[in-house]
């Protein structure tokens, strides 16, 4: 009788060489007395021809960029069949495939910046990064996923990934390992996941770790991923408009954005030498910042799509000027028409961010004070478009609920002061400023018709109820 061999694996082990033998000693029972065939070349077709159709691989194609199967599935569907590296991923599949399929549209506007397959990639290198990365990127997943259905409470797997997260940094403090890219990663997705939280004095911890963790690696310039240096300073610009404070992170990109786009050939990338006379009694950086939005907006209506990252770059870098010329915090402005296109473009950025189609689902209760003390002080007869720009753009964006009651007669009372009874006349007369249709035209139109609807007598209930359609829509 023949005698057989043994082996003997640790089931309870989780290292990714103890999977490969289970995995492998498997295979050989399963496939014990069968007999592997391959292939014959005559079965495997003919050459291709040459100057034929290029099979669909992996390769590169030969001008830099990955050729992607139009019939493979997509990486959000083949995560099921992955062999996970970290111990109780399979676990958290839903979450993350739920990240996926939801929260990266939402968040990275696949109607502006196209297939956003990169940006899942992104996402899966830094969940397998390490451990600590893995459990703050599935606390953060976690946190967007409740943000999203509208879950109030924090789920008990999210309060264990965040729990972990947090011991396994504290750990690390008094190693060599406390300024690592790791860290700082991970300090970035707990600012974020507090701040979706609405924990402002948690976020201003991790906020100022983060900002002290980078002055010791000699400031943001000395982070060599610029991904990662626009990472930071969203999430501080974030913080900025959600609690009024200034930045200490400042990063301003737009001529390499201007050069990147100027060699695709668009004309509209083409920065401006001098300004307009419509804005020339603005402060000389907001007028810059003003004209990068309104090409930007033109790109975008031409049909361009950017790429995630440069998109992200941009908001970054008009953000940043924007909040160093004045933070919502500091007194108001003495002139008006400077503070109101100041208002105008922060209300402007908040459309960017986490939205899915015409739904926002930010609010940022600061931006909304902002801008509607700027409303309130304007004056009549003078920039009356101006007005109107505010008045809508901030009635998609910061402005809602009981806002929409008091924003219908204004808008109604300014437009008809400026001879205005249409839509095609409301977009018209924005002309000057910044607009994107993909953004911002549906519920822009949707605002103006009810605008329209609202008597000029109706009572403030009859105001609330046209204000619901609106909010149903938006």
């Amino acid at each position: 009788m023949a005698t057989q061999n043994f082996q003997f694996i640790d089931g309870t082990k989780h290292d990714r060489e103890t999977r490969r033998l289970a995995r492998s000693h498997a295979m050989k029972g399963k496939n014990a007395g069968r007999k592997l065939h391959r292939r014959s070349r005559k079965e495997l077709g003919p050459p291709r021809p040459h100057g034929g159709p290029k099979p669909t691989t992996g390769q590169d194609s030969g001008n830099g960029l990955q050729s992607d199967s139009l019939n493979s599935p997509p990486l959000i569907d083949t995560l099921q069949f992955v062999s996970f590296p970290v111990n109780g991923l399979p676990e958290c599949q839903y979450i993350i495939h739920h990240f996926f399929n939801v929260v990266t549209d939402a968040v990275y506007l696949p109607a502006l910046s196209g297939s956003l397959e990169e940006v899942r990639l992104h996402w899966l290198r830094v969940l397998f990064q390490d451990q600590i990365s893995y459990h703050c990127t599935v606390t953060l997943m976690h946190t967007f996923n409740d943000f999203f259905t509208g879950r109030e409470t924090v789920s008990q797997k999210g309060l264990y990934h965040l729990s972990q997260a947090v011991k396994l940094v504290n750990q690390t403090l008094d190693t060599p390992a406390a300024l690592s890219l790791s860290n700082l990663i991970a300090v970035n997705l707990l600012i974020l996941q507090a701040m979706l939280k609405g924990g402002m004095s948690t976020a201003a911890i991790h906020l100022a770790g983060m900002r002290r963790m980078l002055d010791l690696r000699g400031g943001l310039s000395r982070i060599e991923e610029d991904w990662l240096a626009v990472k930071f300073c969203k999430t501080e610009f974030d913080y900025a408009l959600h609690y009024g404070t200034p930045m200490s992170l400042y990063r301003d990109r737009m001529d390499d954005v201007y050069m990147s786009l100027a060699a695709k050939g668009f004309r509209a990338a083409r920065k401006p030498q001098t300004p307009g006379t419509r804005f020339s009694d603005l402060d000389r950086s907001l007028q810059q910042v003003m004209f990068d939005m309104w090409n930007v907006s033109a790109l975008f209506n031409a049909g361009f799509k950017m790429d995630p990252n440069m998109l992200q770059d941009v908001l970054v870098s008009i953000g940043s000027r924007l909040i160093r010329f004045h933070s919502l915090g500091e007194p108001p402005l003495e002139d008006w028409f400077e503070e109101a296109c100041h208002a105008g473009m922060i209300a402007f950025t908040t459309t960017f961010v986490i939205r899915v189609g015409p739904r926002r689902f930010l609010h940022y209760s600061m931006v909304g004070k902002y801008l509607k003390d700027v409303i309130f002080r304007g004056i009549d007869g003078k920039h009356s478009d101006l007005l109107l720009w505010l008045l809508v753009i901030g009635g998609i964006s910061v402005l809602s609920g009981p806002d929409l009651g008091w924003i219908s007669p204004r808008i109604r009372s300014v437009a008809g002061s400026l001879g205005i009874r249409s839509w095609e006349g409301v977009r018209a007369s924005f002309s000057p400023f910044p607009w994107i249709n993909a953004l911002h035209e549906e519920s822009g139109r949707e605002l103006w018709y009810m605008a329209m609807r609202t008597p000029s007598n109706a009572s403030g209930l009859q105001q609330q109820a046209l204000a619901g359609t609106l909010l149903s829509v938006l």
